[in-house]
């Protein structure tokens, strides 16, 4: 067995953040007020909102939504993305539509995209994978056309911006947008969504349920403690494997679940926030390094498809020939604990437990494609200049 095992995806959270964290939720101190300015200014945006998850600010934006137009209740979702995006819009009583993506910023088919619309649409979910900047400006475009709201899912994409723009951060540019602070994402917090807007309409309608929602009980909120002291101890290559290998963690298993829990967010997550937020710059310079590396080395390999731009993905995407290779390749990789994965491993209407509620028996091609050749590798911090040659030694030798 290797007992060396990349995180496929997050951060590591300094120790003393989680002990500044402790401090200020025993002393009782909110910190609410301080962090929403700051990520104001940083986003040039009016309102923002802390709740305890990315899924849960989804569900909120798409409630206050249905109460401003009672009419419609479709939104169209990528028909390949984090089932989650499903499961907060059936949760919040609407009809998700599936839409095929394209294979070049794996955003939605803008033909596809037109013919999903009619009078039932509320709205548009764009979501940036992997932290690229999906085409938002043309979706925004047919959004307004029909006058439907553009959400944008920017759960994996907290601090970048457009290519050639980095006044446009991803998240601000649709009607409303809203992140996640959960494990593997940018600002790895283990708890915590985000909603920004410059919409104070929808906004107010958003507070309005908010304030119906209760906060974390203090059993939540000594239990997040006890996941952050977890993920600092075994956010490391040669500890990993362990919380990897206990069945009930579930880690890197793609998973549809309506009873995710909607709260506002817990003190300990916006005390670390507060003090982990000048990370966001920082890791994001770590993913663009690496990148870039990862590039220039495989750049002259014509046996995958690469990224386009050196940008600081969250995950660092690859497209492989065939399923077949696709696996042959994975299998390679993950003996050398590379922390290789292959994302979500099915289109949506494939996805067990989601079919039933979906009732659709399309077939998406770019979706299903991407999903049977797609593999994704590390590149946060935890990962070495040798773990990147080795990975490039792989991919050349066993393709």
């Amino acid at each position: 067995m290797n007992f060396f095992s990349l995180p496929p995806s997050g951060n590591p959270i300094p120790i003393s953040h989680i002990f500044r964290a402790t401090s200020v939720f025993f002393r009782n101190t909110q910190g609410e007020d301080g962090f929403q300015k700051i990520i104001k200014t940083y986003l040039k945006v009016k309102h923002c909102l802390l709740v305890s998850s990315g899924t849960a600010a989804l569900w909120l934006i798409l409630k206050a939504a249905k109460k401003i137009e009672q009419k419609r209740n479709e939104v169209i979702i990528p028909a390949y993305t984090c089932p989650s995006v499903a499961a907060a819009v059936i949760r919040a009583g609407l009809k998700p539509i599936l839409c095929d993506i394209n294979m070049q910023d794996f955003g939605f088919e803008l033909e596809a995209l037109k013919k999903k619309i009619n009078f039932k649409t509320l709205a548009i979910i764009i979501v940036h994978l992997f932290g690229f900047p999906s085409n938002i400006k043309k979706v925004k475009q047919i959004s307004r056309s029909s006058n439907i709201l553009l959400i944008e899912d920017a759960a994996q994409a907290l601090g970048n911006s457009m290519i050639n723009s980095p006044q446009e951060k991803l998240g601000s540019l649709g009607d409303i947008g809203f992140y996640s602070f959960g494990r593997g994402k940018p600002l790895t917090l283990n708890h915590g969504g985000l909603i920004v807007t410059n919409n104070s309409q929808l906004f107010e309608q958003i507070f309005q349920i908010y304030q119906t929602i209760e906060r974390p009980s203090l059993t939540e909120n000594f239990l997040l403690l006890a996941k952050l002291y977890f993920y600092v101890f075994f956010f490391h290559p040669s500890l990993y494997w362990i919380p990897q290998s206990i069945p009930f963690l579930k880690l890197g298993k793609t998973i549809f679940d309506l009873n995710f829990k909607i709260k506002k967010t817990s003190p300990i997550a916006v005390a670390l926030a507060n003090k982990s937020i000048g990370l966001i710059e920082e890791n994001k310079k770590v993913r663009q390094k690496n990148t870039t590396f990862l590039l220039q080395r495989l750049n002259s390999f014509k046996k995958i498809n690469l990224p386009a731009y050196p940008f600081p993905y969250l995950r660092f995407p690859l497209i492989v020939s065939s399923n077949t290779h696709r696996n042959r390749l994975l299998a390679h990789l993950r003996a050398q604990g590379l922390g290789a994965t292959m994302f979500y491993p099915c289109p949506l209407n494939e996805q067990p437990g989601l079919k039933e509620y979906l009732h659709d028996t399309n077939i998406y091609p770019n979706a299903k494609k991407l999903s049977q050749t797609l593999i994704t590798l590390p590149l946060h911090q935890g990962v070495s200049h040798k773990d990147l040659n080795t990975m490039v030694d792989i991919i050349t030798h066993y393709l």
